[in-house]
C-alpha cells in the first residue's frame, strides 16, 4: 500500500478490509510494504521496493501527482501492465492527469510513458480517470 499522508483514512480502509479477509479465511493476503509518497525520491524507493518485492498487485492512496510520480518510476524499472497491476483509491484525479504531470521535474516521464504505466489501473474515485482518443 502506497499513500500520500492526508490519505490515512483510505490507506487504513484498505488494510482493515484485507485484515478482515485473512481473518475470515476468505484470501491469503500478504501486505509487502507500506509506504509514503511526497518527493520524486520516495517515488522511486516506491519503485524500488515494488520491483525488489515483486509486488504484481499494488495499491495506491494518493493524488494524481504522486500516484503519476510512482507510474513514472514504476515504468522507468520496467514494471509494467499487464505484469504489474494499480489500484488507486482515494484523491481526485483529474482526467488530464497525464497531460498535466507529465515532463516535470517530479514527473520525468511523457505522456505516453505515463499512459502504458497506467494502462489497465483501476480506480474507486470520481471518474472520469482518463480521456483518450480510443
Amino acid at each position: 500500500a502506497t499513500y500520500r499522508d492526508i490519505n490515512h483514512a483510505a490507506k487504513d480502509l484498505f488494510l482493515d478490509l484485507l485484515d478482515q479477509d485473512l481473518t475470515a479465511g476468505r484470501y491469503p493476503w500478504t501486505v509487502l510494504t507500506t509506504l509514503s509518497v511526497k518527493t520524486l525520491d520516495d517515488a522511486k524507493f516506491v519503485a524500488e521496493e515494488t520491483h525488489h518485492h515483486d509486488a504484481r498487485i499494488n495499491f495506491m492512496a494518493l493524488y494524481e501527482l504522486e500516484g503519476a510520480m510512482v507510474l513514472c518510476q514504476a515504468y522507468k524499472d520496467g514494471m509494467q501492465p499487464p505484469d504489474y497491476n494499480w489500484f488507486v483509491a482515494s484523491g481526485w484525479w483529474n482526467e488530464q492527469f497525464l497531460q498535466l504531470t507529465a515532463n516535470s521535474a517530479v514527473c520525468p516521464c511523457t505522456v505516453a510513458e505515463l499512459q502504458r504505466a497506467s494502462f489497465g489501473l483501476i480506480a474507486a474515485d470520481r471518474g472520469p480517470m482518463l480521456r483518450t482518443e480510443e
